[in-house]
Order: structure tokens, then C-alpha cells, then sequence
């Protein structure tokens, strides 16, 4: 075991924190997409980001712990595909089963226009590249903040939009 060596990756796919949408917005985007509202998306929506699962960035991180023979290495973390802001926001959508409505403001300025994580070497080095799709990781993290949404909502009786559920796909 190697205490301290680990690797990170910034787009990251995940019910990290109570209240945050899977990709790091906050509850009120949420609460936005529910009621019919148009969140604001900054720039036109096609910058694209390669976003990976926290799972699969766990699972990195302790293979890289675990490894032998690798000091001070620099690993890219990401599946080495793409997804768009809009795509991203529409599968969020379908998920919810409202329609996918958006708004665009200025873009960022400094915002990198595309992201990918170029993987070879991680593959090389560790023998794993994450391989969770988005449309799986955004289900599985919708589905953890739902239920514990819920289960908030059911402890202090105050939900009032009811008990939220999230829409499978047919």
C-alpha cells in the first residue's frame, strides 16, 4: 500500500452532497427542472466534458493505492467519451420525466470550450479505464438523491412536492 499517492479527475458523475445535482448544480436547478422552469445554461450548451462515475473514480483511486511499481505517476481519470452540457441536461430531464427546456446565458469567460481524458496511459498503468456510460451514472445518481430526498422529506414531513420519483426509461 502507497499512503498519499492518488488520482483525481474534476467532471465527476456523482450524488457527492446532499442538495447537488449529479454533475454539481444545486438544489435549486433541480427544483427548476421539476417545476417547469428553464435552468440557465452558460454558453450555447455544446461545450463538451468527458464525465466520469465517482464510483469508477473510487475504484481508480484504490487500484492506484494498491499498485506496485508505479511512483509519481500522472494519470488521466475519464471514460474518453464526450457528452455536451445539452445532452447531459436532457438526459437529466428525461430521468424526471419533464421536458427539456433550457435557457442560455453568457458563456464563462476562461471556460474550456472541450474536455476529454486522453486514458491510454491509465489503461497501461493500471490495467482499468471506468466504463460506467453517463446515462447509467446519472440514473444511479439521480436514484440516491431522490431516495435520500425522500427519506429527509418523510422524517420532517415537509415534502412539498410529494415524494419525488425518478422515470425509467421503456
Amino acid at each position: 500500500m502507497h499512503p498519499g499517492r492518488f488520482v483525481c479527475r474534476q467532471h465527476t458523475i456523482g450524488f457527492l452532497q446532499a442538495g447537488r445535482l449529479p454533475w454539481g448544480r444545486r438544489e435549486r436547478d433541480r427544483q427548476q427542472m421539476r417545476c417547469g422552469e428553464k435552468p440557465t445554461i452558460n454558453g450555447d450548451g455544446k461545450q463538451s466534458r468527458d464525465f466520469v462515475y465517482v464510483k469508477d473514480l473510487a475504484a481508480v483511486n484504490i487500484a492506484a493505492l494498491f499498485k506496485d511499481g508505479i511512483s509519481h505517476a500522472v494519470l488521466n481519470v475519464g471514460t474518453g467519451r464526450v457528452a455536451t452540457i445539452v445532452e447531459l441536461y436532457k438526459q437529466l430531464c428525461q430521468l424526471q420525466g419533464v421536458p427539456a427546456e433550457m435557457a442560455f446565458g453568457p458563456a464563462r469567460q476562461g471556460d474550456i470550450r472541450h474536455s476529454r481524458a486522453d486514458v491510454t496511459q491509465l489503461g497501461r498503468v493500471l490495467g482499468y479505464v471506468p466504463n460506467t456510460s453517463l446515462t447509467l451514472g446519472l440514473s444511479l445518481s439521480m436514484k440516491a438523491m431522490l431516495e435520500e430526498m425522500n427519506e429527509r422529506a418523510e422524517a420532517t414531513e415537509a415534502a412539498p412536492l410529494g415524494r419525488l420519483a425518478l422515470q425509467t426509461a421503456r
